[in-house]
């Protein structure tokens, strides 16, 4: 049963994600949000940070023009200005979703094998914490 209660979760974190357009439509979505979206109750933010929606990754600017460019009638790009400009983003509060969300299905899946392998040899039993 423990197996089969973290594969379901891990299941419909990704079908989650899939419905959401993917993982890059959903950080995209994310760093459109209020930074006022990742602020913690009041208390927990004396030991946590705010997690952060989404923040720029790395800002690629290609300067070089390719062969292609300037050919069907389209003027070349000036020297100096980027043809292409690519930014990644990433976004710190789905990591830390992604992350929580595959530790459980871990940790469920080691204690269910632990729990299993305890229950044959006589030294677990569920319910009963009476030392042995």
């Amino acid at each position: 049963r423990d197996f089969y209660e973290s594969y379901v979760l891990y299941s419909f974190f990704q079908f989650l994600i899939e419905v959401l357009g993917g993982e890059e439509s959903l950080v995209l979505m994310l760093k459109d949000k209020s930074p006022t979206r990742g602020a913690h109750i009041w208390g927990l933010g004396y030991c946590v940070k705010p997690w952060l929606m989404g923040q720029p990754v790395s800002r690629r600017m290609t300067y070089q023009q390719s062969q292609k460019d300037g050919m069907n009638g389209a003027p070349p790009p000036s020297p100096g200005r980027p043809v292409q400009r690519v930014v990644r983003w990433k976004s710190p509060f789905f990591l830390k979703c992604k992350f929580g969300v595959l530790q459980y299905v871990l940790l469920k899946f080691v204690s269910a094998i632990l729990v299993m392998l305890l229950e044959m040899k006589g030294l677990y039993k569920e319910g009963d914490f009476t030392p042995r």
